[in-house]
C-alpha cells in the first residue's frame, strides 16, 4: 500500500463516518457543526477544512444540504406530511423549511409526488450558492 493509498482510505473513512454521525442527529434542530465537531473529536476548525476539502462546501452548507437531501427522500416515500417531514429533518420553523426546500429544489415540499427524481439537479456550486444565501437571511 502507498501512501496516496492510506490517504484516500483516511478520505473515505471521514466521509463514511461524518455521513453516519450527521445521518444519525438530522432530526435535532439544535444540531451543527459544533455538535458535529465535538461527534467526531476535531476543532470546529478542523472539521470545516477537511469537509470543504471532502465536499467543497463549508460544514453548516453540509448540514443543510444533508437535511434537504433527507427531506426529499422522507416526502418521496409519501408516509408523512410536510410539518412532520420539516421536524424530523431538523428544521424548527415549517415555514423556512417550506422556504429552504423550495429555494434547493425550485419547488415546494408538497409538490414532491409531482416531480419526484425527473426535476432539474443543482450544480454543486448552485447548491452552495443558494444554502449560503439561507445562512444571511
Amino acid at each position: 500500500m502507498n501512501k496516496n493509498d492510506c490517504f484516500t482510505s483516511s478520505k473515505v473513512n471521514f466521509k463514511k463516518r461524518l455521513n453516519a454521525t450527521t445521518e444519525a442527529r438530522l432530526a435535532d434542530h439544535r444540531f451543527g457543526v459544533s455538535a458535529l465537531a465535538r461527534e467526531m473529536e476535531m476543532s470546529r476548525s478542523t472539521l470545516h477544512r477537511k469537509v470543504k476539502e471532502a465536499f467543497h462546501e463549508s460544514a453548516s452548507i453540509y448540514i443543510s444540504h444533508k437535511r434537504l437531501e433527507r427531506a426529499r427522500q422522507l416526502l418521496l416515500d409519501k408516509k408523512i406530511s410536510v410539518t412532520e417531514t420539516a421536524s424530523l429533518c431538523g428544521f424548527h420553523s415549517v415555514t423556512y423549511f417550506d422556504k429552504c426546500f423550495h429555494d434547493y429544489f425550485g419547488y415546494r415540499p408538497g409538490e414532491t409526488g409531482k416531480f419526484g427524481f425527473e426535476t432539474k439537479e443543482h450544480s454543486s456550486a448552485e447548491k452552495y450558492n443558494l444554502l449560503k444565501k439561507w445562512f444571511k437571511s
